[in-house]
């Protein structure tokens, strides 16, 4: 084994077309848009399921699963929200999985 300099002297190979700027924001313009589609369709979801779970009868039950999964809180926070502790919190959010479910079942029926 040695250490070689390049040999500059010999044909350059090329790898295809050179990318434009051009190229370069419509691929930027093509992928926003896939992430628009996504985030429309997340928020389409979140709305349906704030939409169910404003069903449930439980202000508490409602304040948990919209705390902790549309608002995205942690389970400290929530029970600070709700004035629970945080093994009350468990439970309370049990029955409200239950209580979403039932209502999910239905939903999805129609």
């Amino acid at each position: 084994m040695s250490l070689q300099a390049i040999d500059y002297s010999k044909e350059r190979i090329s790898g295809g077309q050179p990318i434009t700027i051009a190229d370069k924001v419509a691929n930027l313009d093509a992928v926003t848009d896939e992430i628009m589609r996504e985030w429309s369709v997340y928020f389409q979801e979140r709305e349906r399921a704030r939409f169910m779970i404003n069903q449930i009868n439980s202000t508490k039950q409602r304040t948990v699963l919209i705390d902790r999964y549309i608002n995205g809180c942690t389970w400290e926070k929530v029970a600070e929200l709700v004035g629970c502790s945080r093994q009350n919190i468990h439970n309370l959010h049990k029955r409200a999985i239950k209580n979403f479910d039932a209502i999910y079942k239905k939903v999805a029926i129609i």
